[in-house]
């Protein structure tokens, strides 16, 4: 990778290091992360990038280009905002509501038939992980959740023009300002995942989520994709592809299947809140 940021950027770098398949250095008080670009509608984005100024800055390499292309692979150089630590990331999630925008919907957008394809990906990948017991063990009971959270959606999601804002593929502290984690998606993924990720980093406080889900101004429509989208384990099979990709310790999942029914009662809290202020329908197990 040195050999790769001076060929291309003319950056000379004496250390490195790697998180969650990211390249990361400093250089001239700066950080900054080497990205891989995936697929054709990352690129798209990126190439076309329609980003404010609180996103992290794509470094253009010594071809012009937005996006080095080596072999097989391609990658982006991103500067990291510096604001970004500063930023209250509920705050910027509730503001980010409002910031609609032209895109229009995607055909291809609609959840419950991506989380059919995720869940028969998994059941399927499942059958041959025999060296992962904490997998085994646990995939039966957040397979079943996944499917919950589907048919929650079927049976109650009417189909409208619903409102499309920039979202994130994941609600990532360090990856929140990259372009790379940017999808335009409904208004409600950013607060569900946002929701997870309180949960999940112990910093849920019932007085914070009162105000988020009551004055965000969602239709009954919207309410009910929020809490499907609770439903859906995302953080369960994120970590099981750290487990399986990037050799991650099979810990990092016991501690998402030890708080498993503190969840469910999150989940409780969660739709009492959202019942408190638009009826929606309940589930039975929660």
């Amino acid at each position: 990778m040195k050999n790769l940021l001076l060929e291309y950027y003319g950056i000379e770098v004496n250390s490195l290091y790697k998180k969650n398949g990211k390249v990361y250095f400093r250089y001239k008080k700066n950080i900054f992360v080497l990205d891989q670009v995936h697929n054709k509608e990352d690129e798209y984005r990126i190439l076309n990038s329609y980003y404010g100024y609180l996103y992290d800055t794509i470094i253009i390499n010594r071809k012009g280009q937005a996006i080095t292309k080596i072999a097989e692979n391609k990658y982006i150089l991103l500067k990291k905002n510096k604001h970004k630590n500063e930023t209250d990331i509920y705050e910027t999630v509730r503001k980010n509501l409002n910031d609609l925008n032209e895109y229009k919907k995607n055909p291809k957008l609609n959840w419950t038939i991506l989380w059919e394809e995720k869940i028969d990906y998994y059941e399927n990948l499942f059958k041959y992980l025999d060296n992962y017991k904490v997998i085994g063990e646990s995939a039966p009971y957040y397979i079943g959740m996944a499917e919950t959270a589907i048919s929650y959606i079927r049976y109650n999601f009417i189909e409208q023009d619903e409102k499309m804002v920039l979202s994130h593929k994941r609600m990532d502290r360090d990856d929140y300002y990259n372009p790379v984690n940017i999808i335009v998606d409904y208004r409600t993924r950013d607060v569900a995942e946002m929701l997870k990720l309180s949960f999940y980093k112990n910093e849920y406080k019932k007085s914070k989520i009162i105000n988020i889900v009551q004055k965000v101004n969602f239709s009954r429509n919207e309410y009910i994709l929020l809490y499907g989208r609770l439903l859906f384990p995302s953080f369960y099979f994120d970590i099981c592809d750290q487990i399986i990709i990037n050799q991650k310790n099979e810990e990092e999942l016991s501690m998402i299947i030890r708080k498993s029914t503190e969840y469910e009662k999150f989940l409780n809290e969660i739709y009492i809140i959202i019942n408190s202020k638009i009826k929606i329908p309940k589930i039975n197990w929660v």
